[in-house]
């Protein structure tokens, strides 16, 4: 990376640099990646020239009234949290690339019970089944109207939920019978 360049194209590719040259772990640089395309991709092209010029909360707080329902407050803290870290290494990074440290620390790996193995490997799904289900849901709601349907989460297994998404508000009782035959009817076996 050269010259003192805040954009968010910039950050993005500081997220690269700073994952593959083992700065940050790569699971962090992930999840910074993923904060910042969905809270800044609202954003105006003008408006992406200097992430130093950019309210973090303000743009949260639009980020939420444009998702609504499909945004949890925890998934919104998470998001704000992680972009504001993001955003913090980046500047101190591009202000001084010589003497850049990373803000976060790096947790030193420990031996996990087989109980955390299995919450953490469940989480770990459920937060790539989220990703997947937020990705659909984003290409459902090009084929809608914005603002007319809405995703759902069904907890179907310990370690899964699934999401309906594009249901329209307005509902009714025979298009709720005509979707449960189609789910209906993927089921195999009784279990």
């Amino acid at each position: 990376m050269s010259g003192k360049n805040y954009s968010v194209s910039s950050l993005h590719e500081f997220f690269d640099y700073v994952s593959d040259k083992g700065l940050i772990k790569h699971n962090t640089a992930r999840n910074w990646r993923n904060a910042a395309s969905r809270i800044f991709g609202i954003l105006e092209e003008s408006e992406q020239s200097d992430v130093r010029n950019i309210d973090i909360d303000s743009i949260c707080q639009r980020y939420a009234n444009l998702k609504g329902k499909e945004v949890t407050p925890s998934s919104l803290q998470t998001y704000r949290s992680r972009l504001k870290s993001a955003v913090s290494d980046f500047v101190k990074y591009t202000d001084n690339p010589m003497s850049y440290r990373p803000g976060i620390s790096q947790r030193s790996a420990r031996k996990k019970s087989e109980k955390e193995l299995v919450v953490s490997n469940s989480q770990d799904k459920n937060e790539k089944i989220q990703n997947e289900s937020i990705q659909s849901n984003h290409a459902a709601q090009i084929t809608t109207k914005s603002g007319s349907t809405y995703p759902i989460p069904i907890p179907l297994r310990e370690d899964l939920i699934v999401q309906v998404i594009g249901v329209p508000f307005d509902l009714t009782e025979l298009e709720a019978d005509k979707i449960a035959r189609v789910v209906k009817a993927l089921g195999v076996g009784k279990n």
